[in-house]
Parts: structure tokens; C-alpha cells; sequence
């Protein structure tokens, strides 16, 4: 994959972090589309949707057509249907596959879901299933939590790491009662890990969770034990960081 996709890819998740942070009544004040769009100018690239949709159907940089399919399917420009459904049936890129069927989720469309599933099954590495079955949970589906409760059991700290931001997405499941999902749970055993990196990247979550249900009383708990107990000093700042953030709610 070239540098610039791999950039737009990191800012991507970088959006999307933010949707998950911001209240659904707040999430149109900082269009999260802004950075892409701001990059394709930069690039010399009309962002106006025809402009967009164009860039999509040609044969140009991967890169710049991914941006295009991204800014496209966070506006919600329904237009695009036809030029990313063609994406997703003809396209030799993976990436841009992918992102053809994320934009068309976005928009509702009836084939943006089936389409991320068979992706997700068919990806070629577990960070790729990672991330669509975090994308699938948001959009409704759960499909993908054994994907991400098979990448808890690996030995690999760096999977080990996306999974637990993974977990955030299927939040939602468990408190509404599915009992097949036990993300929070999942989670703050995390915050038991032997990693640091993981047991800080846990912490982190545990504010994204409580934003999609999670107890706070319950999570704050274990941050204020991690915060005098743990024995990797940027841990205990970091639950020191989450108590000063929650201990006022």
C-alpha cells in the first residue's frame, strides 16, 4: 500500500474515534469530513460531490480516490451510490473496496452490509478483521465479535491492542442484554494485561465505554486501583487522567 493511503487510513480511524467520542447532537458542529476534504484540495481536487464521484470512477492514484470515497460517504451524498457500488463489484483494490462498502453503509445502502461481512471473511490479516467487525458493530451487526475475541487470546501485544479498541464498538450489545457479547468484561480484564501498552490502551477505552453504557462506578473502580497500584508508572498517570476526567460526573 502506498505512504499516502496508509496516512488517509490513520486519519480515517482518527474520524472515526471522534464520532465515537462526541454526542450525536454535537457531531455536526466538527464535520469530521473536513481534514479529508482539506487533504484533496491540497492535492489540487475539486471536493464538490460530481468532482468527487468522478475521481472515484477513474484510474487515478489509489490514495486520492480512497479520500474521495471516504468524504463521500461522511456527507452522506447519496449521489454516489452508482460509482461506489462499482467500486465494491469491479475494483482490484482491497482498500478501496472496502471503503466503497463502509461509504455505502454510511448511506444506507441495502448492499454496504453484506458487503463489509464478506469482506471481513475474507480479509487477509486479523487487523483487517479487526476493523470491519468494529465498523459492522456500529452499523448494527455483531458478526464480527469472535473475530475480535479470538485476537484477545493471541499472544501478540499489537492485536491484543487493536482488540481492545474493537471491544468499544459492541458495547452497546452487552448493555442491551445480548448475553453472547461480554465486551465490557472483556475489556477490564484488559486492564489486567501483561502489557502496559494494553492495560493503558484499556484504560482509554473505559471512557469511550462508559459513553455507550458501561458503568462508570463500575470502571472507576478499577482505574482508581490501577491509578496507586499498577506497576508501569504512564499506566497510572493515564488512570489518574481517567479519574480526574470522571470523578466530577
Amino acid at each position: 500500500m502506498r505512504k499516502s493511503a496508509q496516512k488517509m487510513m490513520l486519519l480515517s480511524l482518527l474520524v472515526l474515534v471522534v464520532l465515537q467520542a462526541c454526542p450525536q447532537d454535537q457531531r455536526g458542529k466538527d464535520e469530521p469530513w473536513r481534514d479529508l476534504e482539506s487533504e484533496l484540495r491540497h492535492q489540487g481536487i475539486k471536493t464538490d460531490t460530481s468532482s468527487l464521484i468522478e475521481l472515484v470512477r477513474s484510474n487515478r492514484d489509489v490514495g486520492l480516490r480512497w479520500m474521495a470515497i471516504e468524504v463521500l460517504g461522511l456527507r452522506g451524498n447519496q449521489e454516489a451510490r452508482g460509482a461506489l457500488q462499482e467500486v465494491l463489484r469491479n475494483d482490484p483494490s482491497r482498500l478501496l473496496q472496502e471503503s466503497a462498502g463502509l461509504a455505502l453503509a454510511r448511506l444506507k445502502d441495502e448492499s454496504g452490509i453484506p458487503a463489509l461481512r464478506n469482506l471481513m471473511g475474507t480479509a487477509s490479516n486479523p487487523e483487517r478483521q479487526l476493523f470491519l467487525a468494529s465498523r459492522l458493530a456500529e452499523f448494527g451487526d455483531p458478526g464480527g465479535y469472535a473475530f475480535v475475541v479470538k485476537a484477545l487470546g493471541s499472544q501478540d501485544e499489537h492485536l491484543k491492542y487493536l482488540a481492545a479498541g474493537a471491544l468499544v464498538s459492541f458495547v452497546p450489545f452487552e448493555v442491551k442484554g445480548r448475553h453472547e457479547i461480554d465486551a465490557v468484561e472483556r475489556l477490564i480484564e484488559l486492564a489486567s494485561d501483561k502489557s502496559p501498552l494494553v492495560r493503558k490502551e484499556a484504560l482509554i477505552q473505559f471512557s469511550l465505554a462508559i459513553g455507550k453504557g458501561a458503568s462508570l462506578d463500575r470502571l472507576r473502580v478499577i482505574a482508581h486501583k490501577m491509578a496507586t497500584d499498577d506497576s508501569d508508572p504512564d499506566v497510572r498517570e493515564a488512570a489518574q487522567g481517567f479519574l480526574a476526567l470522571w470523578n466530577s460526573k
